[in-house]
């Protein structure tokens, strides 16, 4: 009787205890799923934010092209040019806002998934060249030397071409930013693995040993003691990341401080089911340019 009566307890102080485990995750279920409700509202609130910040300031940039018309059509006499001094600082520091409201947007959108990519089959290195073109004349006023590097007269993957081109733009922006005059961009294609491995090499500030594994994340910058024409958010490589692997592909770093880093971006070298042929991606100048100078617009000497 007394062994049934030990047994019993024991039964019931392992059932108690169960059942204060099953209470516990239950809680932290809750607990995890408020989290995540107010994470998500976090995210809203700050994407709707980005977009209302969005609305005015192309009001203002309208306005300020408005005046630019009056001033070269001479509607507005600006003799000693300071119309035009006050114009262009108002002008940079816009761009300035749009690429932090851009990029705020991008990574609230990549984030939470709802970033939608439009994959076709194109030549991407077509893409690659076009776009180091795009930014030479930018480097040419810095006094750097960028080059274009590649074996390949053309490789068709399967890819966004659109992300592709703001992948690259952010990496050459990055690279200019921190190469001072008289260095230089390397800017190399390569295919094998069946994979597209892509390099963004410069031999500018470099990036510290222990400030490598933060590079991707978001919000975070590598160094803030750089000077002003040296800032940024902190957004733009968390959001290059997140592009490379929604196209399947991954993104490393290797740096030297005061030696330079050098960025590879591999892709897999798939190819859609389409039956036209591969699609031919257009660079509108128009848009390139204006994509560039947002891209570029937290170098001061530059823009």
């Amino acid at each position: 009787m007394g062994d049934t009566s030990v047994s019993n307890f024991h039964s019931e102080e392992k059932l108690d205890n169960e059942f204060k485990e099953i209470e516990k995750l239950k809680k932290a279920l809750e607990e995890s799923q408020d989290k995540l409700e107010e994470s998500k509202i976090k995210t809203e609130f700050i994407a709707n934010l980005s977009h209302e910040f969005k609305t005015p300031l192309n009001i203002l940039m309208g306005a300020m092209q408005l005046i630019e018309m009056y001033a070269l059509n001479g509607s507005i006499i600006d003799t000693d040019k300071k119309l035009e001094k006050y114009m262009d600082t108002m002008k940079q520091n816009a761009l300035r806002l749009l690429k932090l409201i851009n990029n705020i947007i991008d990574i609230t959108k990549i984030y939470s998934s709802e970033l939608s990519l439009e994959f076709h089959n194109y030549d991407v290195v077509s893409i690659v060249k076009n776009v180091v073109q795009s930014i030479a004349v930018y480097a040419k006023l810095k006094s750097v030397n960028i080059h274009f590097k590649t074996e390949l007269n053309e490789r068709i993957i399967a890819c966004d071409a659109d992300k592709i081109e703001r992948i690259m733009l952010n990496l050459l922006s990055n690279a200019l930013k921190f190469t001072d005059g008289g260095g230089s961009i390397v800017v190399s294609i390569n295919s094998y693995d069946n994979k597209v491995h892509i390099s963004v090499e410069d031999n500018g500030i470099g990036i510290h040993e222990d400030k490598l594994k933060i590079i991707f994340k978001r919000f975070r910058q590598v160094d803030k003691s750089f000077t002003r024409n040296r800032e940024g958010s902190g957004i733009g490589l968390s959001i290059v990341k997140g592009l490379v692997e929604m196209h399947n592909g991954s993104i490393r770093v290797e740096s030297q401080y005061k030696k330079g880093s050098r960025f590879t971006i591999e892709l897999p070298e798939t190819v859609l089911d389409e039956t036209s042929q591969a699609g031919l991606y257009e660079l509108y100048e128009d848009r390139v340019r204006e994509r560039v100078r947002v891209e570029l617009s937290d170098i001061e000497d530059i823009c």
